[in-house]
């Protein structure tokens, strides 16, 4: 397996180094001034990848090599407000905002970081698409209230 390590200055991604293989990547913590392809005993430049730009469709660290999809959301009323001035994603579009409700579209690789994300507003938000989205979304949250009532007997009495 070939590993490629590309140093990226502070001002794209924080003086991170990306350590890329053939599935995934994962990003060290490693100062750099700056952008260069190191070149290391097992490894190779590639001139192909442009380091500003490899996670462009990405939520978090984890890079996916599944495509670009138009995620679309929907948020109650009471979230609308937050996602109108904090975006999820610099490719948050608003498609309709109404009193009830804001539902946006984003341009992103579906991965661990992003199901994280949306987990943090339930139960204000709705996956529209994609259903592939939509279903593991719905299945992680049917495992976790699965597995609170099963130890229902173990929590205390209030």
């Amino acid at each position: 397996m070939t590993s490629i390590l590309i140093k990226i200055p502070r001002t794209l991604n924080n003086q991170r180094r990306f350590s890329i293989t053939k599935e995934f990547a994962v990003i060290l913590l490693v100062p750099q001034p700056t952008c260069r392809v190191e070149h290391q005993q097992g490894i190779r430049e590639n001139t192909k990848i442009k380091p500003a730009d490899f996670f462009d469709h990405t939520i978090g660290i984890t890079y996916t090599r599944g495509p670009v999809q138009d995620i679309v959301l929907w948020f109650t009323p009471a979230t609308a407000p937050y996602i109108k001035t904090q975006h999820l994603h610099h490719s948050q579009q608003i498609i309709e905002d109404t009193a009830k409700g804001l539902t946006v579209k984003l341009k992103l690789r579906v991965n661990y970081e992003l199901t994280a994300l949306l987990l943090i507003f339930v139960p204000n938000i709705v996956i529209l698409e994609p259903l592939s989205l939509r279903k593991s979304f719905y299945d992680i949250l049917h495992k976790g209230v699965d597995g609170h009532r099963e130890h229902d007997s173990l929590r205390p009495s209030l």
